[in-house]
């Protein structure tokens, strides 16, 4: 697959995570609540590229990764984006585990309620797009499973050795599993209900 070049204005220094740099800057910038039209036609001009430069190349083949897009403000301008430019593309949403994010975020200044309240913010999208037919998949399980082997396969790509490596499961550290508090869960209810369907989603297409 490929993640784009220099006409798509994608960084090279960004290989190791498929990430766009630019795409993401934008993200974080709505997300924090910088918003510049500039930014906002941006997003069009560089998912166009991706397209014009698959034309012109001949990928089969193409995306990055994203950050931040799903949250409900940034959604407001990626989304219609999305639709617009890319209308047939597939997605692929990483849902992480409530407990585990709050685990692994919380050596920074944040506090758990803000924590949880970024995270609560990509459910609307995430919860639209899987039901409109997206991968999703859960971490920690999925990459504990052949989900993520199942979705690479269903999309047309080679689940090579690089991504065994990424993926294994072996790499996990106990930090990064849920430990089922219930004073956590009961905290939370509403979102834990949303994360236990976008689960039960996840599992049911394990077999793809």
């Amino acid at each position: 697959m490929e993640v784009g070049n220099e006409k798509t204005y994608w960084a090279k220094e960004c290989e190791a995570q498929c990430e766009h740099s630019e795409l993401n800057r934008i993200g974080d910038n709505i997300s924090r609540g910088i918003v510049l039209q500039e930014e906002i036609d941006r997003i069009g001009i560089i998912l166009r590229s991706y397209v014009e430069q698959a034309k012109e190349e001949g990928w089969k083949h193409f995306g990055v990764k994203f950050t931040h897009v799903l949250q409900k403000e940034c959604w407001k301008y990626f989304g219609p984006a999305f639709e617009k430019y890319w209308p047939g593309v597939k997605y692929v949403v990483a849902v992480r585990d409530p407990e585990v994010f709050v685990k692994t975020t919380k050596d920074s200044s944040w506090p758990e309620e803000r924590i949880m309240c970024s995270w609560a913010s990509t459910l609307g999208a995430t919860l639209f797009l899987a039901e409109q037919g997206a991968h999703i998949v859960v971490y920690p399980d999925s990459f504990e499973t052949n989900r993520v082997a199942s979705v690479v396969r269903a999309l047309g790509l080679e689940y090579g050795e690089k991504a065994k490596t990424i993926f294994n499961p072996a790499k996990n550290h106990a930090h990064f599993k849920p430990g089922g508090a219930p004073d956590f869960y009961e905290s939370y209810p509403d979102e834990m209900a949303v994360f236990r369907k976008l689960k039960n989603m996840a599992d049911r297409f394990e077999g793809i």
